[in-house]
């Protein structure tokens, strides 16, 4: 869950809705001014949703242990025109929800039933689970690592969920079955991974005895007064619900509500007075009022940085939230996405303060927006000095390439999705670097000395990790992970390839019928091959052309989170051709051989011919790059 902001348009959105609060009067920096703190946000969340296309969304700010402003803006339900109640709404608040099981976590660490260092596998085992992690090096994978995303697991989103809510298993039944394997050294670099959250949620289940929702509602919502919270779909709760949506181009479509099958992970709804209670607590080190559900050393264990890639990033994990310094301000935050949602937990636990946002469309540029635009006015940094850049154009050769965020599948078909995904890195000329994603806009980033880049804009830092032989193996930046590919894994190659090879299965499954034809008009003195040569390689091409033809209509025919809810019927059926093919493949390859030993047809024939033969058995590699071959999902 989670997908990368629009940079360039949440940055003209900001600045346009800039100019619209500005019409309210001259701004203060007095966050305690509630009149005008309105009158901000209304200008910034009005512009972005009218911009955007959202037809709802929810803001909440709170300060020392208050309530600042709790306002929805348009409606919960579009062809109702439901209005969003901050009080009432329900918003799915995705993967804001891993902070929620965070604490739940947080709060077996303190009665000591679990041990946030403790190993995985070792817990699992103390709590009869009936199933294990694969640990497949030497370090072990602890529970914080399951937490924060650094157990190196390999991505799995296909089957997650599930339309009808009588389908979704229980959770350590769907762990057992779906767990993916580890593909990567625990702590060597973060890959998010739903599913190490969600093991995290199913110990919260087995050391405390209780079902894992009740838990949540028992010690976390019904302690805080989150009166209207859910781990999950309640029918009681459905009126309160906001409707999600999809825009696409001028069309603002209502999607499904889906069941998450990983319910730690990123099935809990709320609303912004009850998230409100839920940042209060955390800013207060544990306590509401009277309520106390956390002590104040285990929030400081939550909020303090766990993990970070290099020291010089300045920013990494705590428990479950991101953490960083904005403007000279200490900041924890987590973020989250699902089909019609999009949700942010923003807070600087220093200063007392903390903004939930949620709209009804899967679209992060309202949150950004908000955080961004509120640290700007109200927490700026006067003294801020200008970036001096380094000048690296001799050495920016080594940097350049392309790369691969790391949260990926590496042994499903899920992988091809990588094809749309890459992030190439160039230089401007002019000693910075430009890093472009295959979605997004392009950013800026200026080396500032010790191998740091700073995006000035956004105030990111990334940084490369080189290997022992000195050439780089990673981009780093405060919570992701980036590899840099080979020739032969960009997507680049692989497009390239496909193009090729459906030029040649269309010459021959369209020319060769046509050429035989021709020759009932006109004697020829060219040795003839057997008629099986060009008629199994004709077949075979066909079987490549409907493969790669239907297989890439289909996946770009799919909604973005259909395959959350299982393989589409028609991509198992075409799963059945690559083994087909790999046997023509080596057949054509025989076939080849014969037909240059022979001396059938003229050299230009036997050259199509090979050509078309490649691309068959260039198929194969590609099937076992792309998992392919067999059903792998």
């Amino acid at each position: 869950m989670g997908r990368p902001a629009l940079w360039c348009m949440a940055l003209f959105l900001v600045a346009t809705a800039r100019i619209s609060a500005a019409h309210e009067g001259e701004h203060s920096a007095d966050l305690n001014d509630a009149a005008q703190l309105e009158a901000f946000m209304d200008g910034v969340v009005n512009t972005v949703m009218y911009q955007r296309r959202i037809p709802g969304a929810v803001v909440t700010v709170v300060k020392d242990g208050q309530v600042l402003l709790n306002k929805g803006y348009g409606y919960a339900n579009a062809e109702k025109k439901t209005p969003i109640d901050p009080e009432r709404t329900l918003f799915r608040i995705a993967s804001v929800s891993k902070t929620i099981n965070a604490t739940a976590v947080m709060q077996l660490v303190e009665q000591g039933k679990l041990d946030l260092n403790g190993e995985a596998n070792a817990l699992l085992k103390q709590y009869n689970a009936g199933f294990a992690i694969g640990d497949h090096y030497a370090q072990k994978i602890r529970l914080l690592d399951l937490i924060n995303h650094t157990a190196g697991f390999d991505e799995r989103a296909i089957g997650m969920s599930r339309l009808d809510k009588s389908k979704v298993p229980a959770l350590g039944a769907y762990l057992a079955s779906r767990m993916p394997p580890q593909v990567m050294p625990p702590r060597a670099t973060t890959s998010y991974s739903n599913h190490g959250v969600a093991v995290a949620g199913y110990l919260v289940e087995l050391a405390s005895g209780e079902p894992y929702a009740t838990y949540v509602r028992d010690h976390i919502f019904t302690p805080l007064g989150m009166t209207h919270s859910r781990v999950e779909w309640e029918d009681s709760i459905a009126g309160d619900i906001a409707q999600g949506y999809q825009v696409s181009g001028v069309q603002v479509k209502p999607v499904p509500f889906d069941h998450f099958c990983l319910p730690p992970a990123g099935a809990m709804l709320s609303s912004g007075a009850d998230m409100a209670q839920f940042m209060i607590a955390h800013l207060q080190k544990g306590q509401v009022g009277d309520v106390r559900i956390l002590g104040d050393t285990y929030v400081n264990e939550m909020h303090r940085m766990q993990y970070e890639h290099d020291a010089r990033l300045g920013a990494g994990l705590g428990v479950s939230f991101f953490v960083g310094t904005l403007n000279g301000h200490r900041y924890i935050e987590h973020g989250g996405d699902l089909n019609g949602f999009a949700s942010r937990i923003w807070m600087l636990p220093d200063d007392g303060v903390g903004i939930f946002t949620s709209c009804n469309v899967d679209d992060g540029t309202l949150r950004g927006a908000i955080t961004g635009q509120f640290v700007e006015r109200y927490f700026s940094d006067p003294d801020k000095q200008d970036v001096i850049p380094v000048d690296v154009e001799r050495e920016s050769v080594k940097y350049i390439g392309t790369y691969r965020n790391n949260r990926y599948a590496r042994r499903t078909l899920e992988k091809l999705s990588t094809l749309m995904s890459e992030v190439r890195i160039a230089s401007d000329g002019r000693g910075r670097l430009m890093l472009a994603s295959s979605g997004g806009d392009p950013k800026t980033f200026t080396p500032t000395g010790d191998g740091i880049l700073l995006n000035v804009r956004e105030n990111e830092r990334a940084v490369f990790r080189l290997g022992n032989d000195g050439s780089v193996t990673h981009l780093l930046t405060g919570g992701a992970a980036f590899e840099r590919l080979q020739w032969y894994e960009q997507s680049r190659f692989h497009k390239a390839f496909i193009g090729a090879a459906l030029l040649l299965f269309v010459s021959a499954v369209a020319g060769w019928p046509i050429l035989f034809l021709s020759r009932f008009r006109k004697a020829s003195t060219i040795k003839p091959a057997p008629a099986y040569y060009r008629v199994t390689a004709w077949f075979f091409a066909g079987l490549g052309l409907l493969l790669l033809v239907v297989l890439g209509a289909t996946l770009m025919s799919l909604d973005q989170w259909e395959f959350t809810y299982g393989i589409p019927e028609r991509i198992i059926y075409l799963l059945m051709l690559p083994p087909v093919i790999v046997i023509g493949a080596a057949l054509l390859a025989i076939n080849t051989l014969a037909v240059w030993w022979r001396g059938y047809w003229s050299a230009w024939g036997r050259l199509h011919y090979t050509l078309v033969t490649a691309a068959c058995v260039g198929l194969v590699p590609f099937f076992v790059y792309w998992n392919l071959l067999g059903f792998n999902w």
